[in-house]
């Protein structure tokens, strides 16, 4: 109770006399006056009976059954009742004598208990044969209220609040100057539902005092947002409201904001909340993503200006260029493809981001599987010792290559028609600020792209399959094998945590690294091993005599000549 002091009021009632003379409580007798300095007193007027004074006065011991008032005597004189001298006090002598003022009360609470029991048992329970049942409950409490007779004090009865009548003292609780003893003041009193005598209450025990007098004042008001419960005129309780609730116009009741609204500062209004791009709950896997998708832009367009510096090696050459350079532009695309599905604010950015998506794959497979279909062929005619083959010169590649990714193209154009990817408001708590937008591919949109994809994908596995068997100075059908098949397991992976993730912010997560990650297993499996070939083969190139260079073109040249293909 430190610092407890001149903070609090207390409101006592009769009991404080016993608990200040029986010395209960438990702690410095200073510190407990001082915390209760100032404080009020409050009872019944007390109205003492002559008669049973003078009853009191005569009893003790000896001439009185009360078990109770023998062990008040031995307790309040510190004596035996089987010694003599414990016989000579009186009861005046007792250390809480007071004339028993409070008697009059116990004297009408007996009465308004006899007079109850008296009216209910001649009007309810007269004929009942379970007397003590009848007497019990609620029943008695209602005729006890509505009891009225004369008693020791006057006419006694209830008032409609359920007090009973009578005048109401309030003394205040003065202690002495070394706080080491009290005494009551009598400053007030309430008769007849009016307070009067507050001139003599003694304020400068009190705290926060406004113009040197107490406030009274009612219960603090409610915050924004809280439900006003009346209690009484001057009592209430606030509840607050949730937090994506408002107050209705008369106070009564909380209504529910609707989706993607959120209550104004003074909770009588639901605002739009401002929506927010879904992204991952951690910012560094965004940064690291978008760091990745530059390093791939450089990589790939170093790969590009290598493939340009190198392309009259053979090595460059047998790769056919022109679809290589088809690859490469797919993975340029696929890696512009990252901040832009981070970034779709737009249901136009969102179609955008499902055609960069689905393209930048198809651009990359249908090549692999034009080149595996070529190596196929070359060597199948090859074994048959046909001569005659077609369309594999260049321009048939790219014009395959187109063909492929055409159907993929309208394919993209019918789910755009049937299934409009589109961006759409995402609110995963409605407890919470919180609003993303969401580019919405639609299931049958990422099926269909899904679908036609490993349709290339398990085709051109299965034209690498069917190569493996080529000689090791002719192993690009080795590296497409191991590209097709590393790109098959991605998808494996893929496909089945994509579609059993309910959040969006997971999903776009699987999107980016499955993109990723797609784009850049070409680049280390396909390419970069071209070029270190080339340059590999460049430099050895120039280390030899040049007869020994024009000996081995001569040789190489007359080997593949039969083999030349021809439209």
């Amino acid at each position: 109770m430190n610092g407890a002091s001149n903070h609090f009021v207390w409101m006592l009632d009769t009991d404080w006399d016993d608990i200040v003379t029986h010395n209960t409580i438990e702690f410095s007798y200073s510190d407990f006056v001082r915390l209760m300095s100032g404080s009020f007193l409050v009872h019944y007027k007390p109205e003492p009976s002559e008669s049973y004074n003078e009853h009191i006065k005569q009893m003790n011991p000896k001439n009185t059954m009360n078990p109770w008032f023998k062990l008040y005597w031995s307790y309040a004189f510190g004596c035996d009742l089987k010694d003599p001298k414990c016989m000579e006090h009186t009861v005046d002598q007792m250390p809480i004598w007071n004339n028993f003022q409070h008697a009059t009360l116990a004297q009408t609470a007996v009465l308004t208990y006899a007079h109850a029991i008296h009216n209910l048992r001649q009007t309810r329970c007269k004929n009942v044969a379970d007397l003590y049942e009848c007497l019990q409950g609620s029943s008695l409490y209602m005729v006890m209220l509505t009891n009225h007779f004369f008693g020791p004090r006057g006419h006694f009865k209830f008032t409609e609040t359920g007090s009973a009548e009578g005048v109401i003292e309030f003394e205040q609780i003065i202690p002495d100057k070394k706080n080491e003893s009290f005494g009551y003041k009598y400053v007030a009193q309430f008769e007849n539902g009016v307070l009067s005598g507050l001139e003599g209450i003694s304020f400068h025990y009190f705290d926060n005092l406004v113009n040197g007098r107490l406030s009274s004042r009612c219960s603090p008001a409610c915050k924004a947002g809280a439900l006003k419960i009346v209690l009484s005129q001057c009592c209430w309780n606030c509840l607050s409201c949730l937090d994506n609730e408002i107050l209705d116009v008369e106070n009564a009741t909380c209504e529910v904001c609707p989706a993607f609204y959120w209550p104004d500062s003074t909770s009588r209004v639901c605002l739009p909340i401002k929506p927010q791009l879904s992204r991952p709950d951690d910012d560094v896997l965004l940064y690291v993503s978008y760091l990745f998708s530059i390093i791939g832009v450089i990589t790939t367009l170093g790969v590009v200006c290598c493939f340009i510096k190198y392309r009259n090696s053979r090595i460059i050459k047998a790769t056919s260029k022109e679809l290589s350079f088809i690859q490469l532009s797919a993975i340029i695309t696929g890696f512009l493809t990252v901040p832009v599905l981070h970034n779709s604010n737009t249901d136009a950015e969102c179609i955008l981001s499902y055609f960069m998506y689905c393209l930048s794959f198809v651009l990359l497979y249908a090549p692999i599987l034009v080149k595996a279909i070529r190596i196929h062929r070359i060597f199948t005619h090859r074994n048959e010792k046909k001569l005659r083959i077609t369309m594999i010169k260049p321009p048939w590649m790219v014009f395959f290559s187109c063909l492929f990714t055409s159907i993929q193209l309208i394919l993209c154009i019918i789910m755009l028609i049937v299934s409009r990817p589109n961006v759409k408001l995402l609110q995963y708590t409605r407890t919470e600020k919180h609003v993303e937008l969401q580019c919405d591919w639609t299931v049958a949109g990422i099926l269909t792209f899904l679908i036609y994809n490993n349709i290339l994908l398990v085709l051109s596995s299965i034209f690498a399959f069917k190569t493996r068997t080529l000689p090791d100075n002719f192993n690009e059908s080795h590296f497409i094998a191991i590209c097709v098949y590393t790109t098959l397991v991605i998808w494996l992976a893929f496909i089945p945590a994509y579609f059993q993730s309910n959040n969006q912010r997971v999903k776009l997560l699987l999107k980016t690294l499955s993109l990723l990650i797609n784009l850049t297993v070409p680049i280390v499996l396909l390419f970069l091993p071209k070029i270190y070939a080339a340059v590999k083969h460049i430099k050895i190139t120039n280390q030899l005599p040049r007869a020994t260079i024009t000996e081995r073109s001569v040789i190489t040249s007359t080997m593949n000549r039969p083999y030349e293909p021809k439209d």
